[in-house]
């Protein structure tokens, strides 16, 4: 069951801000009134046009989870964080109070706190799904507070920065943001602009070979208010806790977790095998969300970064690209690949050739590298890159063997999957068979 009502209007606007000052306090319940927001005579909430937790959820008890945080379990708060990042999916646009402060952090196992505050997780979640958002800097005190930082490492210079003297000014410019009476914030647009921006910084030369020069998860650099000490005990709950997830906003928020508790043990320079082990774990599943997010060419939460990422971490410390176990089979060519694959298919015309004949270059590598039986996992991919090239004949000798295979091995849905493959190809080709 939904923690968020499905009959929530999408053209909302979600209000983050801290909870502990009795101003911020007062202003949320002020913005949420004016917003339309109130309680019915038989007490039922009323949704406005702002999203505020503590009055559209109360039943979530967010005064003991602000208020005192250390007096309730890290389950309870994150039945709080999975409410606020339902919600900020389904709101249109986001706002962000920044009073310098960074926000309620989340309780860990065994009593510790974590790296990770409600801000930075809405804060997150609202740039991840490129949400339009407007960051207000209350005085000097928010103008570089690391959530600021962070949101800069994220998403930079694609945001509504804007600097308030004091509580009524940013009252004032919530509700006109809510109102839609203050211009759009980039949110989506940037997004979009990732791809170009991909293109034009890192394969300017479209004859460029070079491979494994992609830019990196977060640019490469740490994120956020980095925690004095590495916490490699919340890093594997939260990561746990995220591999046995699915639902895609809940994967990223652990994984989330888990990353900001490595961070000071960075994956572009540490060598502890433990700590190396989790960021690549952290990095994968990051990748595999992130793609079903649809973010394959965000410049830095996407998952073509968070691939690089983790080849990155891999090849410095000589690892192989490819791995397999008694569960799977993970190889990062392959995933090199598919993020090229499907940002092409979002690139401007003039450069999808480029990005498939660039995906194409990893399943190459991958053929090398892989062991000549598991060569057929790569089958798939490559016939669907010789297709998108214009090459319907290749990709139909590949599809063939990729369909013999998986008759070889009795694996039904593969074959089914082979058979409509090879059906398109010939569609495409001018020459349909049965």
């Amino acid at each position: 069951m939904s923690l968020f009502s499905s009959s929530v209007r999408r053209d909302r606007t979600f209000f983050a801000s801290t909870w502990a000052e009795p101003g911020i306090r007062r202003l949320r319940e002020r913005v949420w009134r004016e917003g339309g927001g109130h309680l019915t005579t038989d007490g039922i909430v009323q949704s406005g046009r702002v999203w505020v937790a503590e009055f559209d959820r109360p039943d979530l008890k967010p005064q003991s989870s602000y208020a005192a945080a250390m007096e309730i379990t890290g389950a309870e708060q994150l039945t709080i964080i999975d409410a606020c990042l339902e919600a900020i999916r389904s709101c249109e646009r986001f706002v962000l109070l920044d009073n310098g402060d960074y926000g309620t952090t989340l309780r860990a196992p065994a009593g510790r706190l974590s790296a990770s505050s409600f801000l930075e997780l809405e804060l997150y979640q609202a740039v991840s799904l490129q949400k339009p958002t407007t960051l207000i800097a209350l005085g000097d005190k928010g103008r570089m507070s690391a959530l600021v930082r962070m949101l800069e490492a994220m998403m930079p210079g694609h945001a509504d920065i804007v600097e308030v003297r004091d509580l009524s000014e940013a009252h004032d410019l919530i509700l006109e943001v809510a109102m839609g009476g203050r211009r759009r914030a980039p949110g989506a647009a940037a997004g979009r602009r990732g791809t170009a921006a991909l293109a034009e910084a890192r394969h300017s030369n479209r004859l460029d070979s070079r491979l494994y020069e992609e830019p990196l998860f977060l640019g490469g650099r740490p994120a956020g208010d980095i925690p004095p000490a590495v916490d490699v005990d919340v890093a594997e709950k939260y990561l746990h806790d995220a591999e046995a997830r699915t639902a895609t906003d809940r994967v990223l928020s652990r994984v989330w977790i888990a990353m900001r508790a490595l961070m000071g043990a960075h994956f572009s320079e540490t060598t502890d095998p433990r700590i190396v082990d989790l960021w690549d774990r952290a990095l994968e599943r990051w990748s595999y969300a992130a793609a079903w997010r649809g973010l394959h060419g965000h410049l830095m939460l996407g998952m073509l970064t968070a691939s690089a990422a983790q080849a990155h971490l891999r090849t410095r410390l000589d690892r192989p690209l490819f791995e397999r176990n008694e569960a799977r089979a993970h190889d990062l060519h392959n995933d090199l690949a598919s993020a090229y694959y499907s940002i092409a298919g979002r690139a401007p015309r003039n450069w999808r050739r480029a990005f498939f004949e660039r995906a194409e270059c990893y399943v190459r590598l991958g053929f090398v590298e892989r062991p000549r039986d598991e060569h057929w996992r790569l089958l798939p991919l490559r016939g669907s890159i010789e297709r998108r090239l214009g090459r319907t004949t290749d990709a139909r000798l590949t599809f063939q063997e990729a369909l013999r295979l998986a008759e070889a091995a009795g694996n039904s849905a593969d074959v089914a999957l082979m058979k409509s493959e090879l059906a398109e190809t010939d569609v495409l080709s001018g020459r349909p068979r049965r």
